[in-house]
């Protein structure tokens, strides 16, 4: 059989791997369309990379390889998937990005749920929603086809979201009045500010282009126009109008247009109305435009952050009289260009009847592409407002997403949310909403509902998902109101879940409500609980400008500290706020302050600084196991970073050299990361140091800061978990062991799964207490292969019942512990009237455990680690350390105050 050289060279690299037992086949770029020889029996290969060939058909034996882990399949012509259903397949990830594929396989169905899947470029992402594209999700795709598929009725989505946007005081509201009523009337002096987020709609006739993806020959067939260009020199119309470069046209019915005359046969009949100058042809279709007006104070800007949207027209206002060019519109241009998607920006000079300031709009406009206009406004005497207008309607005739198509019950749902007129709503009564109990249907719908900014949802959030939000200036409104609190702002943002009864309006905000309020706060990152305490937040924006007088900053300024810098281009409002909300379970007690914070770990303390005037964020890190404490801090920011859509040209990372100079040196020389990796691109391992003048090798810097070991503890994951459970005790009156176990876990549940990782409820493993046949664990912990990673076993406690304490503690490490698990969890439900006595007295008696042994279990040391962990007073965390079979195990101790007075 003669083979071409592509799959000549596949059956060379084929023989090699199964020779050698290779665990890589590359078989990409190889020009295959099939290949050429049978590879079924390569069971042991973990990955295999098909890439850049010319596959049609997906080949049969690389859908029975069940160990495969890695899959590249992209830039290929592939119209099809082939797996097998009822194989156990460990595919972790599977790139089918940039082939043919016009439908969503339902073969994907047969892989486990944590594969990682690549799709982009395939036919079937054409004329989807732009939110369901951005969200990555194949079964979400997959779910509004169907929809779309088996809907009877369908209807189209001509609406869209203008956001107006600039800092406070420079008439956004009034321009936001203007909009939905043309004949509102300005009062000097009595404008509004706005506290949060204003939220208005109206209605506008716009012409469209009657093309794809907008155009439907069946239903706006008989609504097509002409469009004419006006001239400006014979038509009586605004001089603004006049005087800009804005063309303005008109639109004739082609009725009208071809009175008397033949009409084109193409323009009668066609998918898309055709003549000589087809880009004249429109239709006209009726617009719903909401206004978003958002709060300019600063402290709100970290909030805007989840409300800037696609599908959107920005307005970006500014004042003549007090705006600062180069900072405000860095901002906000910045800002809109990322989280925006590069949405078109009006650049709005409002109140120019007062004041005009020229400002360099060609370098604006070379510096942000999606400037459409820049124009001056006044709403006091209407100038300018009719050019507004006509720009804003042009704009929305070019937006792409215009006209998307929708199941009608889905759009009958958004509709009758809408006119509810409720703030917010509870799942049973937004399942009512829906017509629907099946988890799957509400999660997809209000996924997408969420996505076109409807409603703010997170139902995957245990403390969240009763509650669906559908008035976001609801929710702003309460958030402006804490931040404003002249008590919170005095307690330097300190406050407690039961001080909201005093700062918010009852009847708005119903007390029931309060602490879901919060854990939204607290997902968008504005707060924290201090673990361990009860109900205790921090809002961070709110803290003290400078460290607590207790805080030595000059032990992390030694020349042993590693030390990281990110120097900003562009820094948005948030960022150092936000990473002290991501990683409050490791802050060192209250070290922590407006621009900064100190973390902790058990063998390393890091600290992270904000320098605004510099742009800079910087991370030096001291003790034992820098590089590990450095990659979580690295890491928070590494994911922030992506959160705000953040480019490579927004900041510049520098490493501090390890040259024997800079190792000891307060002030080291600092790399650029760019640099350096573009002298490993060029296959250089050395750099020189501008200090020392040695050449370092450049792996060797890099080195210092990468650890080489995975958090794999979970027990800051139980700690967290821990301290919701003990927010919430009033709830766990009435509960006995068993349901505060399943609270527990479904607390734990969400924390786990950013893991990989799941909490079995009651698995049956190893021997009972009594030790009389098989008994119950209170929770097993397992990775997604279903291997143990951990236990847990969970009791009340009222005072020092020795018997109870003993019986747990020898069950947990010894009799359901056949595995010699590196750690283990008790959790101690306390429900003494004085929890830290009682904390003492169970130190005291688990410490005197050491030195004892039992068959091949030696008990070395138990030790009080709760200051590495916690901040609060709540909860107490100890470890005890044994020896079994030579191997070094952990068993932590989690006490918890759920104590109830009467």
């Amino acid at each position: 059989m003669n083979f071409t050289k592509g799959e000549q060279t596949a059956i060379d690299r084929i023989e090699n791997v199964r020779n050698n037992k290779l665990l890589y086949l590359d078989l990409r770029g190889l020009n295959l369309n099939r290949i050429p020889v049978d590879i079924s029996d390569l069971s042991y290969v973990l990955d295999i990379d098909l890439s850049h060939n010319n596959f049609w058909t997906f080949p049969k034996e690389i859908g029975v390889l069940e160990n495969l882990q890695y899959l590249n399949f992209s830039y290929n012509n592939l119209i099809d998937i082939y797996f097998e259903y009822g194989l156990q397949y460990n595919m972790r990830e599977l790139d089918i990005s940039n082939n043919l594929l016009n439908f969503v396989p339902d073969e994907l169905d047969y892989l486990n749920n944590e594969v990682n899947i690549f799709f982009k470029n395939n036919p079937f992402l054409g004329n989807l929603p732009p939110e369901l594209i951005e969200n990555d999700n194949l079964s979400y795709i997959r779910f509004y086809q169907d929809s779309l598929r088996t809907a009877e009725n369908k209807t189209r989505l001509f609406e869209t979201k203008i956001l107006l946007v600039g800092r406070g005081d420079v008439g956004k509201t009034t321009i936001l009045n203007k909009l939905v009523d043309k004949d509102f009337v300005v009062e000097i002096g009595k404008e509004a500010s706005t506290h949060g987020i204003n939220i208005k709609s109206y209605t506008e006739n716009v012409f469209y282009p009657a093309c794809y993806p907008h155009y439907n020959k069946i239903i706006d067939g008989e609504n097509l126009h002409i469009m004419l260009e006006i001239d400006k020199e014979t038509e009586d119309m605004d001089e603004d109008l006049k005087d800009s470069d804005l063309e303005i046209y008109e639109f004739i019915h082609v009725a009208d247009y071809y009175d008397g005359m033949d009409m084109p046969l193409d323009l009668i009949i066609g998918n898309e109305p055709w003549i000589e100058y087809d880009s004249k042809i429109h239709f006209e279709k009726e617009i719903k435009v909401n206004v978003w007006d958002f709060g300019g104070q600063e402290m709100l800007y970290s909030t805007h952050q989840f409300f800037l949207t696609k599908r959107s027209i920005y307005i970006f206002v500014w004042d003549p009289r007090t705006d600062n060019d180069e900072e405000n519109f860095e901002y906000w241009l910045s800002i809109i260009n990322r989280l925006g998607n590069e949405s078109p920006v009006i650049v709005l000079m409002n109140k120019s009847d007062i004041r005009i300031k020229v400002i360099d709009e060609t370098l604006l406009k070379s510096k942000f592409k999606n400037i459409v206009a820049f124009h001056n406004l006044s709403c006091s005497d209407n100038s300018g407002f009719e050019y507004l207008l006509n720009r804003i309607n042009l704009v929305i005739s070019e937006q792409k997403h215009i006209g998307t198509e929708l199941p009608k019950t889905w759009n009958s749902i958004r509709e009758n949310l809408k006119n509810s007129n409720r703030d917010y709503l509870t799942l049973s009564e937004f399942k009512h909403f829906l017509k629907t109990s099946d988890p799957e249907e509400i999660n997809y719908i209000a996924g997408f509902l969420c996505d076109l900014g409807d409603i703010i949802y997170f139902g995957q959030d245990y403390g969240l998902k009763d509650i669906i939000v559908l008035n976001p200036n609801w929710l702003t409104a309460a958030i402006y109101e804490l931040i404003h609190s002249l008590e919170i702002q005095k307690s330097k943002g300190a406050f407690n879940l039961g001080e909201l009864s005093s700062l918010l309006d009852l009847e708005c905000y119903p007390e029931e409500k309060h602490f879901q309020i919060v854990t939204l706060m607290e997902k968008f990152e504005i707060c924290f609980q201090i673990l361990g305490s009860h109900n205790n937040y921090i809002i961070p924006v709110l803290l003290s400008p400078t460290p607590p007088d207790s805080l030595k900053i000059s032990e992390f300024d030694v020349p042993e500290a590693l030390k990281f810098t990110i120097k900003y281009s562009f820094m948005p409002s948030g960022v150092i706020e936000r990473i002290i909300c991501r990683l409050n379970f490791y802050l060192e007690g209250e070290n922590y302050w407006k621009c900064g914070a100190v973390f902790i770990t058990e063998v390393s303390r890091g600290i992270i600084q904000l320098d605004r005037f510099k742009k800079t964020i910087s991370i030096s890190v001291v003790g034992g196991l820098q590089a590990d404490l450095f990659s979580i801090i690295k890491h928070a920011l590494d994911m922030i970073h992506a959160d705000l859509k953040l480019r490579d040209i927004d900041f510049e990372e520098l490493y501090s050299c390890n040259c024997s100079e800079c190792a000891v040196s307060e002030t080291p020389t600092t790399f650029a990361r760019k640099v350096l990796l573009k002298f490993m691109e060029k296959d250089k391992e050395f750099i020189q140091c501008q200090k020392s003048i040695e050449d370092i090798k450049i792996n060797n810097i890099l080195a210092g800061f990468k650890s080489v070991k995975n958090e794999n503890s979970l027990v800051r994951k139980f700690i967290d978990a821990a301290s919701k459970l003990q927010s919430r005790k009033m709830m766990l009156s009435g509960f006995n062991e068993n349901k505060v176990n399943i609270y527990y876990q479904d607390l734990l549940y969400p924390l786990l799964k950013l893991k990989n990782i799941s909490a079995k409820e009651q698995s049956m493993m190893g021997a009972s207490a009594s030790l009389k046949g098989f008994g119950q664990i209170d929770m097993a912990v397992e990775d997604a292969d279903g291997i143990p990673k951990s236990i847990f076993e969970g009791f009340f406690l009222s005072g020092l019942h020795t018997d109870v304490i003993k019986k747990h503690f020898d069950k947990t490490i010894q009799n359901y512990d056949a595995n010699g698990l590196h750690e283990k969890y008790m959790g101690i439900y306390c429900k003494s009237a004085s929890f830290i006595n009682l904390f003492k007295n169970y130190t005291e008696y688990i410490k005197s455990f050491a030195g004892s042994s039992v068959q091949d279990i030696e008990i070395l040391e138990t030790s009080n680690i709760s200051k590495f962990y916690v901040q609060g007073s709540e909860i107490k965390l100890l470890r005890t350390d044994y020896r079994r079979s030579g191997q070094k195990l952990h068993l932590y101790h989690i006490l918890i105050n759920i104590f109830i007075p009467e």
